[in-house]
């Protein structure tokens, strides 16, 4: 049984909710090197996928999981009621990161990884020398259209990705709930990151912001269920939208160009950059 600082736990979706599996695939595969990437190796992960799954090769240190969850009938935003598409969508995420986490009971911290983000080399080391806290947001990350040399430098990720929380393993109490009866527990702590932080804070364990950017969220993805495309639809065009140009200006200022630093930095595979 794992005993390692941190598990990575990366849910992946049922292969028939997928538009394009082999970029799913591929995407996967980007995301694995990423945390493979790590400066320290007190980690392992585990990929929650449904029997069937293609998955890529998966090397040390990672495992599948396979689960046999039916695909989610309301996946999709543009033929469904918009909240009962979000709850479902918590729900199956939920259920597949609970799954994952009960593999995990010795590990100290547990995050969730979404299959086609970027994290920080330096994420574990810092959670090494820092253990003993509650846990981690990330607010500063890096919003990147894939295959772009532009980026955004966000400064409130957390509340954008759900690659961004670090928590320790005894708060989430995953033993104590159950698959098939909890779904609303399931829902507001695992299924959103958004929820997950206001569960804690009401409880009275507030988690600490890491001091870095911690994570990169790919965009422009056609199996991204939030179907954001641009950086400039994202964070100028709705200030201008609302005549706010002072605030259109300043996120315009946040828009970098995708350098090797970076790069390397995040494992981002990203064959048009040649900047230093």
């Amino acid at each position: 049984m794992s005993q390692d600082l941190i598990t990575f736990v990366i849910p992946v979706r049922h292969y028939l909710n997928a538009k394009n599996w082999e970029q799913i695939k591929n995407n996967l595969s980007q995301t694995i090197k990423s945390i493979q990437n790590q400066k320290s190796d007190n980690w392992d992960c585990v990929i929650v996928a449904n029997s069937g799954s293609d998955l890529p090769e998966l090397p040390e240190k990672f495992e599948a999981i396979w689960v046999d969850f039916l695909p989610n009938p309301f996946y999709e935003k543009d033929k469904h009621d918009l909240e009962k598409v979000h709850d479902y969508v918590r729900l199956d995420k939920g259920r597949r990161i609970l799954t994952g986490m009960k593999t995990r009971p010795n590990s100290e911290y547990l995050m969730v990884v979404d299959d086609d983000d970027f994290l920080n080399s330096s994420l574990v080391e810092y959670v090494e020398k820092n253990r003993g806290e509650n846990g981690w947001y990330i607010d500063k990350g890096y919003v990147w259209p894939e295959g772009k040399n532009l980026l955004y430098e966000c400064y409130f990720f957390d509340q954008l990705c759900g690659t961004s929380l670090i928590i320790r393993n005894e708060l989430y109490t995953p033993q104590t709930i159950n698959i098939e009866l909890d779904e609303d527990i399931i829902k507001e702590r695992l299924g959103s990151h958004l929820l997950v932080k206001e569960w804690l804070n009401e409880i009275g364990f507030s988690l600490m912001p890491i001091p870095f950017f911690g994570a990169m969220y790919r965009i422009g993805n056609v199996n991204a269920h939030s179907q954001s495309s641009d950086i400039f639809t994202m964070f100028v065009k709705p200030h201008i939208r609302n005549l706010k140009i002072v605030e259109a200006f300043r996120a315009i200022t946040y828009i970098k160009r995708l350098n090797k630093h970076i790069i390397r930095r995040f494992s981002v595979n990203n064959k048009h950059s040649t900047n230093g």
